[in-house]
């Protein structure tokens, strides 16, 4: 039994963790090769370029630090699309109507029963999207946003 096991071991670090080393160790060679050559870029920069190149780094920062948290006018979402996850589809509507939604679409997304019994109950909530993207918690939509509720149903 154990020459069966050795063989197993051996096989499995010749196919399997000798290969993944190698990948490894090119994948690290190829990241020095990038470090390298920004390092030559930057000592090669003038101070007056590298002072510029700074300041166009910070102000890029900046707004996007401001993008993210630069919230437009319009109504906060309660929950996130995960969040409402298997939760009643009904309350789901329900709370998105109370926050001041009204463009709310529901849509039933079918499977048989077996799959009921396995991993969710009929009602409950797969997504919660706008425009094709989960939603986010908190976040501010204008308050002519279509919300497409998807809920399982079974058969």
């Amino acid at each position: 039994m154990s020459a069966i096991i050795k063989r197993v071991i051996a096989w499995l670090q010749d196919n399997l963790f000798y290969p993944a080393m190698e990948r490894f160790s090119d994948a690290r060679q190829q990241l020095l090769r990038t470090v390298r050559a920004a390092a030559a870029f930057w000592r090669g920069l003038s101070k007056k370029n590298k002072r510029m190149l700074i300041a166009a780094a910070a102000v890029f920062v900046l707004a996007a630090a401001a993008a993210l948290i630069y919230e437009p006018d319009g109504i906060a979402m309660p929950k996130s699309s995960y969040e409402f996850m298997h939760g009643d589809f009904k309350s789901a509507e329900q709370e998105l109507r109370a926050a001041g939604f009204s463009h709310i679409e529901t849509v039933k997304e079918f499977h048989d029963a077996q799959w009921n019994n396995m991993w969710a109950s009929s009602g409950d909530v797969v997504s919660v999207k706008i425009r094709g993207k989960e939603v986010a918690g908190g976040r501010n939509y204008p308050e002519d946003s279509v919300i497409v509720i998807t809920y399982y149903a079974f058969e």
